[in-house]
């Protein structure tokens, strides 16, 4: 595992008790579904689709202490309240481009713990 600035993969290691496969599968599914997912909250929200992007946000809830960034778990947790009821649409855009920001930053190195697990493999 390398030293990385926006993510913190303990809970997803402990979650995995360890194991390398298992491991390899659960940053497999926060690149190919949390990634999308990020993305279609976005889109929810400059659509106006509030209730939709909620209960998005809601499921996002529970992929984002696997990747161990707070300010993104706080955000999201924020973006999820306002949307319940969304009269303060500023705020919900801010917050969705700070959750896609700093999902943003954190995608690669996510990315990288991935080719550094397959990696170890091969050798």
């Amino acid at each position: 595992m390398t030293t990385n600035k926006y993510i913190d993969l303990s809970y997803l290691l402990e979650m995995s008790g360890g194991d390398s496969d298992m491991t390899k599968t659960l940053l497999q599914l926060l690149i190919d579904e949390a990634a999308s997912e990020v993305n279609l909250l976005q889109k929810q929200i400059e659509k106006g689709e509030y209730h939709q992007a909620q209960r998005l946000s809601h499921k996002l809830k529970t992929t984002f202490p696997f990747v161990g960034n707070q300010q993104l778990i706080n955000d999201n947790t924020s973006l999820e309240l306002l949307l319940k009821d969304p009269s303060d649409i500023p705020r919900i855009q801010t917050l969705s481009q700070a959750v896609h920001s700093i999902w943003n930053s954190c995608l690669p190195e996510i990315q990288n713990e991935l080719k550094s697990y397959t990696l170890d493999k091969l050798s």
